[in-house]
């Protein structure tokens, strides 16, 4: 009686840390899916759409806080998306900031880089930003829209 005793509560042991940790990696997934935190906003800024309008090129700005610079991001979306939102955020293809940098006129500083969309045909946008600006990341083709993007500098 006394082993099953012992049987018993090491499996109502493993039972319990199985449990536990269950609940917490629902608990970090959830988290981890909220990228953007209360802390961050975005701000839309423009969007531009493709000749034949399947495709829209959307500029916003983004922002965490105070210890954080502003980002200007674009994101293609099909052109059927029209609420603007955190899923907006995870469609990005270009980030770039200004990395602090003394360069930069100040009145430029009051927010993200400019960034100009420009679409050259149905398949193809050129993305232009400022040269002094630091790129994020910048994809150059969207396997599932068919898209290639390109980009260029401009001295603002």
């Amino acid at each position: 009686m006394v082993i099953l005793k012992k049987v018993l509560k090491i499996i109502l042991g493993f039972f319990t840390v199985i449990i536990a940790l269950v609940i917490g990696l629902i608990t970090f997934i959830y988290f981890l899916d909220d990228d953007t935190s209360n802390m961050c906003g975005s701000e839309f800024i423009e969007q531009s759409s493709s000749p034949n309008g399947n495709l829209k090129a959307i500029i916003f700005q983004y922002d965490c806080g105070a210890t954080t610079s502003f980002t200007t991001k674009v994101a293609i979306v099909n052109s059927n998306v029209n609420n603007y939102d955190k899923a907006i955020v995870k469609e990005s293809v270009f980030s770039v900031d200004w990395n602090h940098d003394n360069r930069v006129p100040l009145n430029a500083l009051n927010g993200g880089p400019e960034v100009r969309i420009k679409w050259l045909d149905n398949r193809e946008v050129e993305i232009q930003y400022p040269a002094l600006a630091r790129v994020h990341f910048a994809k150059s083709f969207l396997f599932f829209k068919w898209l290639k993007v390109k980009y260029s500098t401009f001295y603002q």
